[in-house]
């Protein structure tokens, strides 16, 4: 495997990581579990981790995912640079 698709793979599986992690922690709402599960899923199921489709993902994922798109725009990554909120 390559090292690129290594790194993909690698971000991919953070969030169900990330979700164990914060299951562990009685003080960590479901919402928040929903949003570091889900930020990534899309309607349309070319999403992950779960691959889920329209109905499937929540409202908290659903707006997570807008969140999170706006956030990967308006933020200098070392690819890119931001564009204009």
């Amino acid at each position: 495997m390559g090292t690129a698709n290594m790194h993909r793979n690698i971000i991919r599986n953070q969030r169900s990581h990330s979700r164990e992690i914060l299951a562990e922690n009685l003080g960590i709402s479901n919402i928040a579990r929903d949003v570091a599960l889900l930020h990534h899923e899309r309607a349309d199921g070319t999403g992950y981790p779960l691959g889920l489709a329209g109905d499937e993902i929540n409202i908290i994922g659903k707006m997570s995912a807008i969140v999170d798109v706006y956030d990967a725009l308006a933020s200098v990554r070392v690819y890119k640079d931001a564009c204009d909120p």
